[in-house]
């Protein structure tokens, strides 16, 4: 029993070692702020992509809102007059992702999408 307390309570202790800091209280210029003290920062979403990742937007909407308070809108259009956005979207199914991919501000070179759906990079 004691064993495994121990073993527990090091876990623990190295998870919180490894933590990192992603909420700031103060803007010092190199932060994205998905939440602002006015607003939150909206959602893209391109309207012909997948449902899976209109649903997946859905989510993230309802977790911001239910940390922060405020709720992020979900849009369509890019003719807006946002000056940050979370673009969520599928290479295959995101205009605006192909979009960015080609004029180089995405780098897509290392994931293998060939043929899966997802992939998680490092």
């Amino acid at each position: 029993m004691k064993r495994k307390f121990l073993t527990i309570i090091t876990i623990v202790a190295c998870l919180v070692v490894k933590a990192q800091n992603f909420i700031i209280e103060k803007n010092n210029g190199s932060g994205f702020p998905v939440v602002s003290i006015s607003k939150a920062t909206a959602l893209y979403v391109d309207p012909d992509d997948e449902e899976l990742v209109h649903k997946a937007a859905s989510l993230l909407q309802k977790d911001i809102e239910a940390v922060t308070g405020k709720k992020p809108a979900i849009i369509s259009s890019l003719s807006t007059t946002e000056k940050q956005l979370i673009i969520i979207g599928s290479l295959p199914g995101s205009t605006a992702i192909k979009n960015l991919v080609s004029k180089k501000k995405i780098d897509v070179s290392t994931y293998r999408v060939n043929g899966r759906r997802s992939v998680y990079k490092r």
